[in-house]
């Protein structure tokens, strides 16, 4: 340490040293060895079999941290350091932060802001449904007809097969703690390149970031982009990186990088890939090279554009005794996402209408403070209020649209949230912009307080919750008692492929199902679970496969129609509700019984 005290400030910060520069080393040295030895606690006790991975983040991480300990506290270049008290050596420290446009401390201010939703505190019923259909892809001998998990479509293949190998190597807690500190790093490091290429410091940054996380990451239409591991955060990860890329006016580059996003999320990927081929249109000097972009795209993405378009042309599909199109049963099953105007005007004026006022509000203070000059400041300010101009013409497809749902599988409002964010960080620049150079230091010191003040509770209260969880974050701990004891006598009593039936909460979506601790009982029991409201896949046929079997389902719990049992092939009925099983008993058999669940089997002599 003593030889490293000596090495540091006579060769790699020679000249600057602050006063009591030992005394600040040490602190800076017990504070990143802390760190380093929090993450190897935490990453140990969260996926033991991943032991050098997680040493290797440790040490890096202890590494960047000493380093700019050393840069801004120890060996500050400050003159005014070593002459004021501690209270304004840290007032300067956090304005030279504030007016920094270094990547890497970008990149370690979106790291802590974004963590928030990172960190792999617990499963979600969505990270559920994508992982098992990510196994299923890349080892679909594991699953059975009747698995209530099941999607054809090839939309997410490049996803799937990444997030399947992952789990066919590492197993399904190790392969998500990786996959989420993956994208942990890859979101992070994207957005620190795309508001690196804007210009903007990082008080400006976690201030537009800080709006961001205030909102909850969307203004309407419940969507996010910071979360558990999905498909499309790989998506993501790429248009940032594009984004980044573009505005750097690397073009080829970007569009390389849209096209990767367009084959881990073809939605997510060519939505943006357009998104960037209209900001590049947006300078007239390009006219012709805006056409070989967009050539160069169209060959990256033909292969699954082809892929796709097949699925979506299919015809041959059975409708028999369904009652609703493909779109309409696609539109019922997620209308918070794509249906505005599913639930009638209040519900619209109510979920809908506030977020379409906020997304025109942006666009108009955005053309507002649009530069004279031209450059990218005054295209991205443009591009950017078109953009928002989108989501009011997506509303107002989705209005035209509302009784047919042809647009619903295209998730119109899903670039909602990238946009919000990418106009909260430019708005902030423009204001930093118009600040007199001689109050720059102060703003951005209010800026990072402020943005502290919004962003460390909610991190506290998340790094809590994955400190406490760590030791029971596998989805087995999120059962009950009732529900391990269930679990335990499906998988002693049953055979493998016996299929089950679990009773739905209500006709509408139900509460439970969604739930990790009911979604993973097809994992944890190793039995098909026939269907589920929350899996909904998005072949055409597969769709269609999903809906009837819900509409079985209700007819059996609901109704008692005893022969949707034969229909569904299950073996063994769950039961939630007691008076439920009542009104069944003339279809089944009691044959087991804990605190929550009745479970039954089928009469015989009730089957049709």
């Amino acid at each position: 340490m003593t030889l490293s005290f000596f090495l540091n400030r006579s060769w790699t910060f020679p000249g600057n040293s602050a006063r009591w520069p030992v005394f600040r080393y040490l602190l800076a040295f017990a504070a990143a060895y802390a760190a380093n030895l929090a993450i190897l606690a935490l990453g140990i006790t969260i996926a033991p079999n991943a032991v050098y991975f997680i040493q290797f983040v440790a040490m890096v991480s202890y590494s960047i941290l000493f380093f700019f300990l050393c840069r801004y506290y120890v060996f500050s270049p400050l003159e005014a350091l070593s002459q004021a008290g501690s209270m304004t050596s840290i007032y300067f420290i956090v304005q030279r932060v504030g007016l920094s446009s270094n990547l890497a401390l970008l990149f370690l201010a979106c790291a802590a802001v974004i963590g928030i939703w990172m960190m792999p505190v617990y499963w979600s019923g969505n990270e559920i449904n994508y992982f098992d259909l990510a196994f299923r892809f890349v080892q679909p001998d594991g699953f059975g007809p009747n698995h209530s998990v099941f999607d054809s479509s090839n939309g997410r293949f490049a996803s799937f097969f990444l997030i399947g190998s992952g789990i066919d190597l590492l197993g399904f807690e190790t392969a998500k703690t990786v996959f989420a500190a993956l994208l942990w790093v890859l979101l992070a490091f994207g957005l620190a390149r795309v508001v690196q290429s804007l210009q903007l410091r990082l008080a400006e940054t976690v201030a537009g970031l800080s709006i961001f996380v205030l909102n909850g990451q969307s203004l309407l239409g419940g969507e996010w982009l910071f979360g558990t591991v999905e498909a499309k955060l790989f998506a993501y990860a790429a248009v940032l990186f594009s984004l980044g890329f573009a505005f750097s006016a690397r073009w080829y580059a970007a569009i390389f990088c849209a096209a990767l996003g367009t084959y881990f999320h073809f939605l997510v990927g060519g939505f943006w890939a357009l998104a960037l081929l209209l900001l590049h249109a947006l300078s007239p000097a390009r006219g012709m090279a805006t056409v070989r972009l967009t050539g160069v795209f169209s060959i990256l993405v033909l292969p699954i554009f082809l892929v796709l378009l097949l699925e979506r042309l299919e015809t041959n599909i059975d409708l028999t005794g369904v009652g609703q199109s493909v779109n309409e049963i696609y539109a019922m099953a997620v209308p918070g996402h794509i249906a505005p105007f599913e639930h009638g005007l209040k519900a619209f004026l109510r979920n809908w209408f506030p977020g379409l006022v906020a997304h025109a509000s942006l666009a108009l203070v955005l053309w507002w403070m649009r530069p004279v000059e031209h450059g990218l400041g005054r295209e991205a300010n443009i591009w950017l209020a078109l953009l928002n101009l989108y989501v009011l013409g997506a509303t107002l497809l989705a209005f035209l649209d509302r009784d047919t749902h042809f647009l619903a599988a295209f998730y119109l409002f899903r670039p909602s949230a990238l946009i919000f964010l990418l106009s909260c960080v430019l708005i902030t620049h423009n204001i930093a912009r118009g600040i007199c150079p001689t109050e720059a230091g102060r703003a951005a010191a209010a800026a990072m307080l402020v943005a502290a003040a919004i962003v460390l509770p909610k991190g506290a209260i998340r790094m809590g919750e994955f400190v406490l969880s760590a030791p029971d974050r596998r989805l087995e701990a999120t059962l009950t008692t009732a529900q391990s004891d269930l679990v335990d006598w499906l998988t002693t009593h049953t055979q493998a492929d016996t299929a089950i039936l679990l009773e739905p909460a209500e006709l509408n979506p139900p509460d439970w199902e969604a739930r990790p601790s009911f979604a993973g009982l097809e994992r944890l029991s190793g039995r098909p679970f026939i269907v589920n409201y929350k899996f909904v896949p998005t072949d055409k046929a597969d769709l269609i496969t999903w809906h009837r079997r819900l509409l079985a389902r209700r007819s059996f719990f609901f109704s008692s129609d005893c022969g949707q049992l034969v229909q569904l092939q299950a073996g063994v009925v769950v039961f939630v509700s007691r008076h439920r099983f009542e009104e069944a008993a003339g279809c089944v058999q009691e044959v087991y019984r804990n605190e929550e669940f009745i479970v039954a089997k089928p009469r015989e002599a009730a089957m049709p």
